[in-house]
Order: C-alpha cells, then structure tokens, then sequence
C-alpha cells in the first residue's frame, strides 16, 4: 500500500549549513490516466476521481477536457445480489465511505500499454466487507486509454469479477457511482439514452460546460439520478436498489446530482468469472457524446475479440466452436460464445435473412480461448438472423431471433 515518507535532506558548503524536510509519496495506490482528452484518477481499490475522500488531494478527478477543472468530487462501485449482500466503495449514511474492497498492490499505469495506449490495472477482494454483506468476489480491474482521434474522449474500465465460493453466485449486479459537479454543481441534470445504454450529465445553466456520459458497454440494467439532499439515503439496500431498479428513475435535476449505472443480473459458477466493462465519456455536447460513446462501444467489441475471457487456468480448446447465442430469442441484446485453439485472425458477422451485413463483432487477432461477445441489436427490427464464425479453415453459421 502507498504512504506518505517524510525525509530530511542536509545541505553543506563551507561553513554554511542548512536542511529541508520533504514528503513523498511511496507505491501510491492510485494513478492517472492522462494521454487523450479525459484526466481521470483510477485507485487499487476500484475507487475513481480521489484516494482521498473527503479531502480529495491525492488525485486529479476527472477532466474533460484534459486542461479544465475537475468534474467529479467522488466515483466508486457497487456490487450486490441484494438488500443485505451489497458491497461497495462510496459514500455511507455516516458521512465515510464504505470500505469493502481490499488489495495488496499499487495501481499500475503503464505508457504505452498492450490494449491501449495507457494501460492500468489493479486486482481487489471483498474481504474486508463485512461478514453479513460479503460475497466472496475478487475483481481484476482494467482500465483502458487511446490517444488516437477517434478514440480520446472516454476511458474505459474492465471488471473481472471471480467467484471464489465454492456455490454459484445469481443474480449479481454491478454498478458505478458517480458524485459530479460540472461547472455549478446546483444546477447539474442527469439524463438518459436507453438506446446506448448511455447515462450522462450536465449543467442546464453553463452552455460551455462539458456532457459527461458513463456508457454500460455490456447493456444498462439500472440507471439512476439522485439528488443530493440531506435527506438523501446512502445505507446499503439502497445502494441495491440503485444498481437493481430497472431505468426509470434516470433523469433528475437541476441540483447536486449522483448518476449510478449498472449491468446484471449474471450467475457466476464457483471459481469462474464474469466480465464487464463501463466507458466514462466526455464531450461537447449531448450529439458529440452520443458519437463518443459509439466509439467507445465499437472499441470494447474489438478489445472483447482479442480477450480469452475465461481466466480459469483451464486447458487451451482444442479445437474451433461457435455456440448457440443467449438467450434466445432475445431484446436487444444477447452473448454470442466461441473458442479459438490458437491466436489468430477470425471475423464474426451477422447477417439478415437476405445475407446483407448488419453488424461485425470480431475482426481481428483473437488469442487461444474461450469468448463472450455482447450483441447489441438496438437498431434493428423484429426477425431471423444469422451469425458466421470464420477462423483459418473453420467455418460455421448459427440462427437467432431478435423479438420486440
């Protein structure tokens, strides 16, 4: 863990003496991204914005662009199965933040990274939670920058949640908070695109004031706008609530606002892992975010494609397979599942019932494993579709049914 050093340096020359006492800070457990047009502090504990709260000086927040002002005053998770079995990092009714993430590293940064152009990277558990609200998780947490232009406005941030229970864990939810305060934090709005799965906020009262977007790039199953009164309820079943209530209750203000999003419900067999990721988007404007958190989409499909997602430590497939999408039928979105028995080039493409291209999910390198691909058919109508794996000499075509 990092802490603070106080250290004295002695000066000399001649007859001349003197001293100056200096502090630093030694494996900070937070880092920075820093490369495109989003500041954005990441801590070990899967904390964002501060390492620090309340006095919020050990971080930079989050900035957009790069050489404002800080947006966000504190961002964190929340991760439940329900009321009582409800973990998180944030704000509590005293006034503190619940602390029930623990880790034993520094917050990696690394300039240029393997994914991205900044790649960060910590790993956290839920031990420290409570007995009666622990579930037994541990969260390999990713964080992802770009700096080329079509790309350097959003981070995004990866979870990979493990179960170390003997038992399966269902109906799991998590979720990212967020305290903003864009230009005057009193006027601040939060709003809602259900078909981007795209929550944002803004100032009503400060054209010039940034959007900022907190994008579910595996489908929103909660969305939720708060406003920040002293009557407001932060104890854990309303934590649970927030990432667990469905999306009608997403837009609010003006006022201090919070915005929450989340995804869920998943089941997570005994010793597996489920991964989920979030973008945090800025712009000019809700147009501009909305182009933005395509971006970040069409980015996380990619980086899913060259991901073997099952980080079991169980043996490499041997050979190519493409399963049955789920669930099926589906609205709008469902997993498309395949492995790979070696690192290579593959596409993954669905087509209409009139062989016309729709969407491509995978087109690109893909290591040796075991993959989940989300599809999103937001834009599409009622129908048959199909979906074709192509890798080396493999080739193989499945059915699916979208239902509104």
């Amino acid at each position: 863990a990092g802490h603070l050093a106080t250290m004295k340096m002695l000066i000399s020359d001649g007859t001349y003496a003197d001293y100056q006492w200096f502090t630093i800070l030694i494996n900070p457990t937070f880092q920075t991204h820093n490369v495109n047009n989003v500041v954005e502090t990441m801590t070990n504990n899967g904390r964002m914005a501060y390492n620090d709260f309340p006095t919020n000086a050990q971080g930079d927040g989050f900035k957009y662009p790069a050489t404002s002002v800080n947006h966000l005053f504190e961002g964190g998770i929340i991760i439940g199965t329900s009321a009582t079995k409800v973990i998180s990092n944030i704000r509590n009714a005293a006034g503190t933040q619940d602390a029930d993430f623990l880790s034993r590293q520094i917050y990696q940064l690394v300039s240029p990274g393997i994914v991205s152009n900044q790649d960060g990277s910590t790993v956290y558990s839920d031990s420290s939670a409570p007995v009666a609200n622990r579930l037994g998780l541990r969260v390999n947490q990713y964080s992802y920058e770009f700096s080329d232009p079509a790309h350097d406005d959003y981070v995004i941030v990866r979870y990979d949640i493990r179960n170390l229970t003997a038992t399966a864990i269902s109906g799991l939810y998590i979720g990212q908070f967020f305290d903003w305060d864009i230009a005057n934090y009193a006027t601040n709005r939060t709003g809602y695109d259900a078909t981007r799965s795209l929550a944002y906020a803004w100032d009503a009262n400060t054209p010039t004031a940034p959007y900022i977007g907190m994008r579910a790039l595996d489908t929103a199953a909660g969305v939720r706008g708060l406003i920040n009164t002293a009557s407001i309820v932060l104890d854990r079943p309303a934590k649970w609530s927030w990432v667990s209530g469905g999306t009608s209750a997403s837009t609010v203000g003006p006022g201090d606002i919070h915005s929450v999003i989340s995804s869920g419900p998943y089941t997570i067999a005994a010793g597996q892992v489920q991964q989920v990721a979030f973008a945090s988007i800025g712009a000019g404007n809700l147009a501009t975010l909305q182009t933005n958190a395509d971006a970040a989409k069409a980015k996380w499909v990619q980086i899913r494609g060259t991901l073997g997602v099952d980080e079991t430590g169980g043996a490499v497939p041997q050979s190519y397979s493409l399963e049955q999408n789920y669930p099926n039928p589906f609205n709008p979105s469902t997993i498309i599942k395949f492995q790979t028995p070696q690192t290579g080039r593959v596409t993954l493409k669905v087509y209409d019932v009139l062989g016309r291209e729709v969407a491509t999910l995978v087109n690109g390198v893909v290591a040796a494993g075991h993959h989940d691909i989300s599809f999103e058919a937001t834009n599409l109508s009622s129908g048959v579709y199909f979906y074709t794996l192509k890798g080396d000499t493999f080739t193989r075509t499945l059915k699916m049914v979208l239902m509104r």
